[in-house]
């Protein structure tokens, strides 16, 4: 199994209105059988989270880094290998203020 915060070496990404979930791909097969898909990792969407606004859809994917265009024009760059996030705005670049394991807690952005 995964650490809870690690990207899977498999991944498959899936935006909603509510969250960013990714969910390994090497266990998916098996849980769409039983019925159930449970996320590796899900970002949800709130004010001061990771995800502040819906995400629309992955960019770019390079080894540990996932890139994510959102509703409001912005993309979210979730670095794994390091554990933090930061969001890419027209405003210029900010860094989100915990790592990833706490990007629901409503920690919010700082500019970089």
């Amino acid at each position: 199994m995964i650490d809870e915060w690690q990207l899977p070496r498999r991944p498959f990404f899936s935006c909603s209105e509510s969250a960013f979930s990714i969910i390994d791909g090497e266990l998916m097969r098996h849980e769409l059988l039983s019925g159930v898909v449970t996320p590796a990792i899900a970002l949800e969407v709130g004010t001061g989270n990771i995800f502040e606004h819906r995400p629309r859809r992955v960019t770019e994917h390079r080894g540990q880094v996932v890139s994510v265009l959102c509703d409001d024009n912005s993309t979210v760059v979730l670095d794994f290998e390091n554990g933090t996030a930061r969001k890419r705005t027209p405003a210029g670049d900010q860094v989100y203020r915990a790592g990833i394991e706490e990007g629901n807690a409503g920690r919010g952005y700082m500019p970089r």
